[in-house]
């Protein structure tokens, strides 16, 4: 600012020294000129014309001498004030200094000493002001940061947080201050970032570390904290400054691609094992029903052959659990109700205990599409699990209702229309070291044995609800209770085209079935036989391929085709298929699987198979698929 612009008040009651100290300044080039002798008169007229620069006499006349005065104006007015004085004894010195002077002038002093002390104020108030300018856009901006920020001091102890860190930490800044910061710790991960951060505080190495605040609620974030030494001029350290992101989100997408992983790979290995059981199943399921059917009902031995049978289908079960757990799975979709789904899992929950399930189920619920009895099996074992968390008493929760998701984030799931399921109960939670391992495979807080568990029931719901394009989370604290959020898609045009119906005529008819296990193809061709069929077998789909277009040639073409989809020593069902369309777009092929990576019955039936043949199967599916398949061939 240029010196005639500058406006300086002069405090003095002597006028001698007042008129003094003015011609100085007109001669220093100074113009803007305010002479008052008073304290009271000084109060009063720094707050009308707001000076640039106050030269204040300590010994004024009057009640109010000029540090009363002083400390009046720089409590209300940012000002800068050198005192003029003719005494430098250590109590005048000592209250001078609460009002913090610019300067001090000692009188009689020359004119190049009140030119340069002047100028020396004037330039530190002008630097001071625009470090509180920097301070209060720092301020600004911290407050408003999406992240939370902290300051230390040089032994790591907190000194500043902004609302942000509050938030997350749910701690006043005042609670937070000095070691109060580590009230916000998660109790697992207190000990390891305590003792790193004040050891890092003391060697001044950069932090940064992924852990957990909990709040007084309960409520738990994941954070990324980061921090860095703040040094002084000279280059000595004088503290920490560091933020806190909120990294939550990215936690739980981390755990889900984990757990991802995990029922990927042991959907390999469990596939692999459900293929080959069911065609064992197959073998063992075939024989014993073609013996049933030559002894009589009374015999001892068609009740044992009837228990064989009933034991290797609940085998096959097994296998289908195994198969839930690979991609794609086996499902059976269709229009369903899932207000009648969650009621039937009630009730069953209810009659194997003293719990009661209060279902709260908005009447226009939505319905869905999806396979039922896995359905059913999901939600009956989520109550199984709300009851044995109350030992079999007490109340679960259940609601049901209509949402919409318009974001893409909640759940990592796709906008549209969903149907919200939510079971609660007050069971005793669900211990922080157990939540990230819920759904692992073989995980189990119960004992391992036939009548408690192998830690697949959850693993299971996780994978069919996730099959479904649906989502699944549990929210849990230990004492108070679990509450189980799932999401499933509501139902659209369903995929699947409507079956034509027609009479069930069995037994006659030329069949040609194809499989690469010759125990299956035999035991499939005796009971086909045994309904009627003539029947052709082959192991591979070349080999089948060039059969079925002699038999057309020769007139006597192939009524439908049984077609493993899974072929070790050929030509694979699904190229198979492709092939035979090509040559006769009319086939009649019904897919036979112990397992299925990539495909559903609806896409199957989209490929051109007219029907599906899970395995292990008996005389009875084959018979419900064919009759199917040929209403009208099947008729001499």
């Amino acid at each position: 600012m240029e010196k005639s612009k500058i406006r300086i008040m002069i405090v003095e009651d002597e006028q001698i020294v007042a008129k003094h100290i003015k011609n100085h300044l007109e001669k220093g080039g100074y113009a803007f000129f305010e002479v008052v002798a008073t304290g009271e008169e000084a109060v009063e007229r720094a707050a009308e014309i707001q000076p640039d620069l106050i030269l204040m006499d300590i010994r004024l006349a009057g009640p109010m001498d000029g540090i009363q005065a002083a400390g009046k104006i720089r409590s209300r007015f940012n000002i800068p004030i050198i005192y003029l004085t003719a005494f430098a004894d250590s109590e005048t010195l000592e209250r001078s200094r609460a009002t913090e002077p610019f300067g001090y002038l000692l009188k009689p002093f020359e004119a190049k000493v009140l030119y340069s002390t002047i100028e020396v104020a004037l330039y530190k108030h002008g630097m001071e002001k625009k470090l509180k300018e920097s301070e209060a856009r720092f301020r600004t901006l911290a407050e408003a940061a999406p992240v939370g920020i902290f300051q230390t001091d040089i032994n790591g102890d907190c000194i500043y947080v902004n609302e942000k860190w509050s938030a997350m930490a749910g701690l006043s800044p005042g609670e937070a201050m000095g070691k109060g910061w580590e009230k916000a710790l998660h109790p697992e991960d207190h000990q390891r970032v305590s003792s790193r951060w004040y050891l890092l505080a003391i060697s001044g190495e950069k932090f940064a570390m992924e852990y957990r605040f909990k709040t007084p609620e309960g409520k738990v974030t994941w954070l990324f904290g980061q921090a860095a030494a703040l040094e002084d001029d000279a280059g000595n350290k004088t503290g920490y400054m560091g933020t806190v992101s909120d990294i939550t989100a990215r936690k739980e997408l981390e755990e889900k691609l984990l757990t991802s992983r995990k029922l990927e790979s042991l959907g390999i290995l469990a596939g692999g094992i459900a293929h080959d059981f069911n065609n064992l199943l197959s073998i063992i399921m075939g024989n014993i029903s073609l013996i049933r059917e030559d002894i009589p009902p009374h015999e001892d031995h068609y009740k044992m052959l009837e228990n064989a049978e009933k034991a290797s289908a609940e085998a096959g079960e097994l296998a289908q659990k195994l198969i839930t757990f690979s991609k794609g799975g086996w499902l059976v979709k269709k229009k369903a109700s899932l207000a009648d789904i969650l009621n039937s899992a009630a009730a069953q929950t209810e009659a194997n205990g003293n719990c009661t399930c209060d279902m709260d189920i908005q009447p226009d619920l939505m319905p869905i599409y999806g396979d039922e009895t896995q359905l059913g099996q999901v939600f009956s074992n989520l109550l199984r699990n709300a009851a044995e968390a109350m030992e079999n008493k007490g109340k679960i929760l259940v609601r049901a209702e209509n949402s919409e998701l318009a974001s893409e984030d909640y759940h990592q799931l796709r906008t549209g229309k969903y149907i919200r399921v939510t079971i609660e109960d007050q069971g005793v939670g669900i211990p922080d070291r157990h939540k990230s391992k819920i759904f692992d495979p073989y995980f189990t807080t119960k004992d391992m044995g036939p009548q408690k568990g192998m830690g697949l029931g959850l693993t299971i719901c996780y994978s069919v609800i996730n099959k479904h394009g649906g989502s699944i989370k549990v929210d849990s604290e230990p004492g108070k209770g679990t509450v189980v959020e799932v999401y499933l898609p509501a139902f659209k045009e369903p995929s699947a085209p409507a079956e034509k119906k027609g009479p069930v005529t069995k037994g006659k008819g030329r069949v040609m079935v194809v499989d690469d296990e010759p125990d299956i193809l035999s035991i499939t061709a005796l009971m086909l036989e045994k309904m009627g069929y003539r029947v052709d077998t082959y192991e591979e789909g070349s080999g089948a391929l060039d059969a079925y277009k002699r038999a057309v040639q020769e007139e006597q073409p192939f009524d439908v085709m049984l077609l493993d989809l899974f072929n070790k020593k050929g030509m694979g069902g699904e190229e198979t298929l492709r092939k035979l369309l090509v040559f006769d777009p009319d086939a009649k092929v019904i897919a036979i699987s112990g397992y299925l990576e990539d495909s559903d019955t609806d896409d199957l039936k989209k490929d051109g198979f007219c029907e599906v043949i899970i395995k292990p199967y008996r005389r009875e599916e084959l018979d419900k698929a064919l009759s199917k398949v040929l209403p009208e061939r099947a008729v001499d």
